[in-house]
């Protein structure tokens, strides 16, 4: 009886979505792999099974999908799919941000960021759906012999790595048969409860927001007088429960909305019929930047002396005063002024929704082994930055990758393993601090930090750019 088939790599990984897949596209396209002495060997272990074929349908015979992803110009570069995206992207040039309970509002665009920052992308950013990414990828690297595509396989078995192993052995299962595969660096690109780092003991730490995150795509108003206005522009609305977005699509007529609010409001909205639902997105996108609400309520005003009345009332005014001059001198400075997002008139498909939750791989790497991704870090999606981490993890890691090559050492160093995981560790763990400290500051109904952030946000808007 024979035992099972084997395979050698050089690099393997689990995981054959946009973050592995682009990490397998970005060692090629880099001229990482064609740099070593005989081209890299690649291999990607996908569960879902996947079909290599050229995407002929045109995205005008479809409706967007609310699975979709806001990338930065340099994740659409790390990427490297211009032509395969042509066509296929949801690009926007300015984004809005505003508050539900003041008079905060913020503007980004696209000449806020430097030309370098852009890279050959004329727009701020660009909504991209997955199923695009992933088929683009995988149609691209089909094309590479030394590049093996498993599609519809699981990983079973693998074995405890020591630093004096020179490869890492594992077993997956694909058809009913056990194959054994061999590689010098196995990188985990398998999601949030990602196998290899669950199997080889890989600690997280993390906690849930308490929030869970509705998305659907949605059909814009034909009537809308104002809808070319509106086109290429981001819009995100925050509530004390969390952010509503509404993201743009590759087709002008529809948007994708992401609403992340508490696990009851999200079932309600979720159970709610489409006219409904409709009408809860409208009313809380058609309302513009409101007054701060009162410091003190008027029954605690009710029970105080006057002088301490008027004094809580000159410190409302002067919060007032200095939001709204701030805001007038942002408008007056720039083209920008508050746009109305265009009316909803109905939904298109299912709703679906998801527990949001923040996780973070204590050690993105080991013994020949590393993590990109969300097998590395799971944020909050109110900064649209998941993706572009995970790919800008790929970008990094293919950098060090590359480093060991041109060094003549061994691409599972811990060498270059360390380089990774010291710069990218950083960089998601100030993003997180980052996503949680807006998370706290639009959560909080405490009328003087409403107050504070108002004033924050609109200096932030009317300061120049640098």
């Amino acid at each position: 009886m024979s035992g099972p088939k084997r395979l050698v790599y050089d690099v393997l990984i689990s995981g054959g979505g946009a973050a592995g897949s682009a990490l397998a596209h970005r060692l090629i396209t880099a001229n990482v792999a064609r740099n070593a002495i005989s081209p890299l060997r690649i291999g990607i272990i996908e569960p879902q099974e996947r079909t290599i074929c050229k995407d002929t349908e045109s995205t005008q015979e479809r409706i967007p999908n609310a699975r979709a992803y806001a990338l930065s110009p340099s994740s659409l570069e790390t990427l490297g799919l211009n032509s395969a995206l042509k066509g296929k992207l949801g690009e926007y040039e300015v984004m809005q941000i505003w508050e539900q309970n003041g008079p905060g509002l913020l503007h980004f665009n696209k000449d806020d960021v430097s030309p370098a920052e852009l890279k050959s992308y004329n727009a701020l950013g660009a909504v991209v759906e997955d199923r695009d990414i992933v088929s683009g990828l995988w149609d691209a690297l089909s094309t590479h012999e030394n590049v093996d595509l498993i599609s519809g396989a699981s990983l079973k078995h693998i074995e405890k790595i020591s630093r004096t192993d020179d490869s890492v052995k594992l077993v997956y299962e694909k058809s009913g048969g056990k194959i054994e595969a061999f590689a010098k660096l196995l990188v985990a690109a398998d999601g949030g409860n990602s196998f290899v780092r669950n199997t080889l003991g890989m600690s997280t730490v993390g906690f849930g927001y308490g929030r869970r995150a509705v998305i659907c795509t949605v059909k814009f108003d034909s009537k809308d007088s104002m809808h070319e206005y509106k086109k290429r522009v981001a819009y995100q609305r925050f509530f004390p429960n969390g952010p509503i977005a509404l993201l743009p699509t590759f087709n002008d007529d529809y948007g994708n909305i992401v609403w992340s609010t508490t696990p009851e409001e999200a079932s309600r909205l979720t159970s709610l019929d489409s006219t409904e639902f409709v009408d809860e997105v409208n009313d809380a996108l058609q309302t513009g930047p409101t007054l701060s609400p009162p410091i003190l309520s008027s029954e605690t005003l009710s029970r105080l002396p006057p002088p301490l009345v008027d004094a809580v009332r000159g410190v409302e005014m002067l919060g007032q005063s200095l939001s709204h001059g701030l805001a007038l001198a942002s408008s007056m400075n720039s083209a920008e002024t508050f746009r109305f997002p265009p009316t909803i008139s109905s939904v298109e498909g299912r709703r679906f929704a998801f527990d949001l939750k923040l996780q973070h791989a204590k050690k993105y790497v080991g013994p020949r082994v590393a993590l990109i991704g969300d097998a590395a870090h799971t944020i909050h999606p109110m900064a649209g930055q998941g993706l572009n981490l995970g790919l800008a993890d790929a970008e990094c890691l293919a950098k060090c990758i590359k480093m060991a090559i041109d060094s003549g050492m061994d691409i599972g160093s811990s060498t270059f393993l360390d380089m990774y995981e010291s710069e990218r560790q950083k960089a998601a763990v100030a993003m997180m601090a980052g996503i949680q400290c807006l998370h706290a500051a639009f959560s909080t109904e405490f009328s003087p930090a409403v107050y504070l952030r108002s004033i924050g946000v609109n200096f932030v808007n009317s300061a120049t750019p640098l």
